[in-house]
């Protein structure tokens, strides 16, 4: 065999640039699922592991107007309730500067920061909310430049207040100003109830022990039965997109969106795989086209069809090999940062960690997928006779329709009409040539269609319908003339419009 070997690291290292790019063919593949593959382990495992460790809620109701202990307490006492936390929550205005324009945020505050039970909190830095002390949430300093020991003058009921930041707060349960959300301040009760007026809860939190959402449902219902009977409006503010009342405490709920994503990218891997696939499909059977002779005189010496297919798979493994080799280490730097960079646009935290999956994956994909892609052409040519090789010098006994009409058109140059023939020489290469590079195109061109399109469509074609700035819902029916009587006395209001949307 060590003739055999040494012609296969001849073939491998003689052929540089065949051997480098049938490697990087086959690399490309492999590290984009092995990439996708770790980033979501990585983003999924540790999202996971922080949301369950924050004890989350099963029942997420806000309450208008608020209520006092006495009335969460009373919830709390409804079959099938384990838990139950009130926490209060407005809409104020801020900046950080007089002269700055007030803009949108939130107020929270809890009974006890150091007794939470559900949706706990977590103290990044500082300590936690006291007197005129606020929190502020994850990602303020970034997206709004609050950070610690930075004055925040904020707005309630028209009557403006310099509050210190004291701490930073991770709350998983509100949006993430880098995904659009607005800062999110956070104070004690009493300082709640001093600058709103009320210390009473508005939001109502509650875990129904074992998951079920249909008993889950049905506890919801009655909670809100027991509120409507008091008079306090109520309805669902869970941290999903649309909102809602009832979610699975033991399932983060941004991973639904996540898997989509990850999904697509998914597919996308598995098709630039599927299409690198066919070009190393065409090199081997190019390959073995240039060898056809050195196949025969292989056979000529003594070497059966198994020693064949073992010589050229030899090869195929080798490339499979050192794409592994450079597709796992990359794969796993890329799903590194791609993770840490949307965990941190989420608020989340965690350690990478090597994925198993994504490596066994990528073994699979590089050793298994070539091999796999090449056994056609390998086995045609392993099956050839001596007569059969010895005697092919890489020309066709019998001419093409091809062939035939480039003879007959004498005024095209004659290197013209050889590259011409030459190209169509081999119908099934020029095939799966031709549909790599179509599904490329056409892949390229639907990405780029669906980012426009969707970018258009919540840019520039949303807006221009909407047309407005300001959209306020109330409580009850009001008079339409009121309501525009109101909203066109305040300055800067160009024109005002109300809809009925019982």
């Amino acid at each position: 065999m060590g003739v055999l070997w040494d012609k296969v690291w001849r073939d491998l290292w003689e052929n540089k640039g065949r051997t480098l790019q049938v490697v990087l063919i086959i690399a490309v593949g492999t590290f984009a699922i092995g990439m996708i593959i770790g980033t979501r382990q990585f983003m999924i495992t540790g999202m996971e592991a922080t949301w369950r460790s924050s004890s989350p809620a099963t029942i997420y109701l806000w309450a208008q107007p608020s209520i006092d202990d006495d009335a969460l307490a009373a919830l709390g006492h409804i079959h099938g309730v384990t838990q139950i936390e009130g926490m209060l929550g407005e809409s104020i205005e801020w900046r950080l500067s007089p002269d700055d324009p007030w803009q949108p945020g939130g107020l929270n505050a809890r009974d006890n920061y150091a007794q939470q039970s559900l949706a706990r909190y977590e103290l990044l830095s500082g300590s936690w909310p006291h007197k005129k002390s606020f929190g502020v949430g994850q990602g303020g300093d970034t997206a709004f430049g609050i950070r610690e020991g930075t004055t925040v003058y904020i707005r309630v009921n028209n009557r403006e207040s310099a509050v210190t930041i004291g701490g930073v707060i991770y709350d998983q349960n509100v949006q993430p100003p880098s995904f659009g959300g607005s800062v999110q301040f956070y104070t004690t009760r009493e300082q709640f109830g001093h600058l709103l007026g009320s210390e009473n809860f508005t939001r109502i939190l509650a875990a129904t022990g074992v998951y079920d959402p249909t008993r889950a449902n049905a506890i919801a219902d009655e909670m809100q039965d027991k509120l409507e009977r008091q008079g306090v409006e109520s309805g669902g503010f869970a941290p999903v997109i649309g909102g809602g009342r009832v979610i699975d405490p033991a399932k983060h709920f941004f991973q639904d969106p996540l898997d989509g994503l990850f999904f697509i990218m998914g597919f996308m891997a598995v098709i630039a795989l599927i299409l690198g696939l066919f070009l190393v499909y065409n090199t081997i059977t190019a390959l073995i086209s240039r060898q056809i002779n050195q196949i025969g005189i292989l056979k000529a010496i003594g070497a059966g069809r198994g020693t064949i297919l073992l010589v050229y798979l030899t090869i195929v493994f080798a490339y499979g090999v050192m794409a592994l080799l450079l597709a796992v280490p990359l794969s796993a730097l890329a799903a590194r940062s791609l993770g840490g960079y949307l965990m941190a646009a989420f608020n989340a935290e965690g350690e990478f960690e090597l994925s198993p999956l994504a490596i066994q994956a990528q073994v699979l994909i590089a050793l298994l997928a070539p091999i796999l892609a090449s056994l056609g052409p390998l086995w045609t040519g392993a099956r050839i006779t001596v007569r059969e090789a010895i005697s092919n010098y890489g020309l066709r006994a019998d001419p093409t329709l091809l062939d035939r009409l480039l003879a007959k058109m004498r005024y095209l140059p004659e290197l013209l009409t050889l590259t011409i023939s030459n190209t169509f020489r081999h119908k099934q290469r020029v095939i799966l040539t031709q549909i790599t590079l179509v599904l490329s195109g056409l892949i390229f061109m639907t990405v780029m269609t669906t980012r426009d399109t969707a970018n258009y469509t919540f840019g520039d074609l949303l807006f221009s319908i909407l047309r407005f700035d300001i959209n306020l819902a109330t409580e009850r029916p009001e008079r339409v003339d009121r309501l525009e009587a109101i909203a066109l006395s305040q300055a800067g209001v160009k024109a005002v419009e109300v809809w009925d949307l019982e």
